[in-house]
């Protein structure tokens, strides 16, 4: 099995160690060129993509392999960037393996030279205190390097010219003196307080020195380790490489904090993408911030992929912490390079291309006034989340102005934002519907149960918003809608009783309560006010079960029935709660429960029918 994962990282894994750190000089590599050869590339479909896989495990994956032969650990990949590690190593060490690095670059032209587009590379170094976390939520788990020279190392590289490698004043005070056999010298280079490294002319700057252990691995990396860190879809084969379709999302979760560990943030973005299907690419923290890289789409796509994104966006806002700061996210939607790149020790699945770029510019500029969430066109156009507005503003690297919209984390009415235009074809099914309800009216009984089965894509939904549109108001719609990518238990009840009792994401636990309390009495209300001979009964039941279906919304009374319940006792008690509410809407007038189910859920339906 390849390792897409350090071997220090899964020998700490199974020791149970979460945090630790050491002493090293970091090396930050980031090459110039792979975007916009990615973008001229994709018209070129199946073959610009393999071309593409070639040039990228040529240089990226050579650059890491020379990394190794020097003492290096490969601590990270982003797209084409690599991020290493020299433990018990001397700074002399990382310069030798970036002089390699920048002298491969040249030789790898013939890989890439059809494209016409040339490479260049900017290596940062510097040294000092790392710190490393492994990040766990339930079985899945992800790492991350901090610390100074993380943030040193980043800063060298950013104010590199291309070819350049430049090492921190730090990593200059920690070049072992006498040390003669150096292939190199250093150079001021002025203001930015860091040297330059410049190859001695005829040394053999390629030449691995291999004293520190890490140049190779022995053996493979452990399958269980590996399935904690990984999905099983990159495990089990190799991508050789590919242009898809795919939400980009960059978080900014927040201040990296050395003293308190990683943050709460990084737990719950884990854990949400178990839950949607997502892919947590990465974790930067080489700008002082928990950069986070999250993916929708690759290396496993979904028909519903901007939904699940949708979903895993608005439930991160409502998961984060009063004491923490609220995350600011870039999301971009559009065609990548998606594939496994590595070298002789170390693989990872990455992505490229111009719409992973401007997520991550679009996150540093959400958050505060700009909104949470900054989307661009394809993105916002795909989304169900609320809109806050839209605008066109100037990108570092954009020609022209960029059309982005503000998105809040809450969802907007789904059939307002997704329907428009005419029904077509679907007028005979309509028509039988109606008669359905015209039916329910004249003879004052129970309906029966229709189904609308369908594939996905086929109409089912707009069928049924044209069936509410033309009831005109003369049938209460109570809508149970499943979600489909969850599946939790009751999901299509929650969701039924979030919106009967004015239940909001953005409300407070106490506002939420009491908007709950106001809505259950004014339907108490109308419940005794009809003439139905039930309504002393069904608003007694209500009554009582006011707390069963508080807790389906997340609410809780200390010492109410709910808490006073068995397990047991809580899921029938349930069921009949939902019951009464549904026969106290019926007995207001013509009502018509709208079930968006899925097999899972068919047994909780019958359970409704029975009682």
């Amino acid at each position: 099995m390849r390792w897409f994962h350090p071997e220090f990282i899964e020998s700490r894994f199974l020791r149970s160690e979460s945090r630790g750190s050491f002493d090293a000089p970091m090396m930050v590599l980031d090459v110039s060129g792979f975007t916009s050869m990615t973008e001229q590339l994709q018209s070129r479909g199946r073959e610009g993509a393999e071309t593409l896989s070639v040039a990228l495990s040529s240089v990226i994956g050579g650059a890491a392999d020379l990394i190794s032969d020097n003492g290096g650990l490969v601590t990270g990949f982003a797209g084409d960037s690599v991020m290493a590690a020299f433990p018990d190593s001397s700074p002399a060490h990382a310069c030798r393996a970036a002089l390699a690095i920048q002298e491969m670059l040249p030789g790898s032209g013939a890989v890439v030279s059809e494209s016409g587009m040339a490479l260049t590379a900017r290596i940062g170094i510097a040294c000092g205190t790392v710190d490393w976390s492994i990040v766990s939520s339930g079985s899945r788990a992800t790492f991350l390097f901090s610390g100074k020279p993380v943030t040193l190392a980043t800063m060298a590289q950013r104010s590199c010219s291309p070819g350049e490698v430049r090492l921190s004043a730090e990593g200059v005070a920690h070049l072992e003196t006498g040390e003669n056999d150096t292939p190199f010298r250093l150079e001021s280079s002025g203001e930015s307080g860091f040297f330059s490294v410049l190859p001695l002319q005829g040394s053999p700057a390629s030449r691995g020195l291999g004293t520190s252990g890490c140049a190779g691995l022995s053996t493979d990396s452990d399958p269980f380790v590996a399935e904690a860190f990984w999905p099983p879809e990159i495990l089990r084969r190799d991508h050789p490489g590919e242009f898809r379709p795919v939400v980009s999302i960059f978080i900014n979760a927040g201040e990296v904090d050395e003293s308190s560990g990683p943050s709460e943030v990084l737990a719950s973005v884990l854990g949400l993408c178990s839950t949607y299907g997502g892919f947590l690419s990465g974790i930067d923290c080489s700008r002082g911030n928990y950069t986070v890289f999250v993916l929708f789409g690759a290396p496993v796509s979904h028909e519903d992929d901007p939904r699940r994104a949708d979903s895993f966006m608005r439930e991160l806002f409502e998961s984060s912490s009063p004491k923490e700061r609220r995350p600011a996210i870039g999301v971009t939607y559009g065609l990548v390079f998606a594939g496994t790149i590595g070298g002789k020790g170390r693989a990872a699945y990455t992505v490229l291309g111009d719409q992973v770029n401007l997520a991550a510019r679009l996150m540093s500029l959400a958050g505060g006034d700009s909104g949470p969430i900054l989307a661009d066109r394809e993105f916002a156009s795909r989304s169900l989340l609320l809109c806050g507005g839209e605008r066109s503003i100037r990108i570092r690297g954009k020609t022209s102005p960029v059309d982005v919209t503000t998105l809040e984390p809450r969802m907007a009415s789904v059939e307002a934002r997704a329907f428009s235009g005419a029904l077509v074809g679907r007028d005979t099914e309509l028509q039988r519907l109606l008669a359905i309800l015209r039916s329910m009216e004249e003879e004052s009984t129970w309906g029966g149960v229709t189904v609308v089965r369908g594939e996905a894509g086929s109409g089912k939904s707009r069928l049924l918003h044209e069936l509410e549109s033309a009831s005109r108001g003369s049938t209460l719609f109570l809508r149970a809608e499943a979600d489909g990518v969850t599946r939790r238990s009751l999901n299509p009840f929650a969701n039924l009783m979030r919106s009967a009792f004015n239940q909001s994401d953005q409300a407070s636990g106490d506002e939420n309560a009491k908007r709950f309390d106001s809505a259950m009495n004014d339907l108490l209300e109308k419940v005794r006010k009809t003439d139905d001979d039930r309504s002393d009964e069904i608003s007694a039941e209500l009554e009582r079960a006011r707390s069963v279906l508080g807790a389906l919304v997340g609410l809780h009374w200390e010492g109410s029935l709910f808490e006073q319940l068995s397990p047991e006792g809580r899921a029938e008690n349930t069921m009949f709660a939902i019951r009464d509410f549904v026969r106290a809407c019926s007995i207001q007038g013509r009502s018509c429960l709208r079930w968006t189910t899925h097999s899972g859920w068919t047994r909780s339906l019958r359970r409704l029918s029975a009682g």
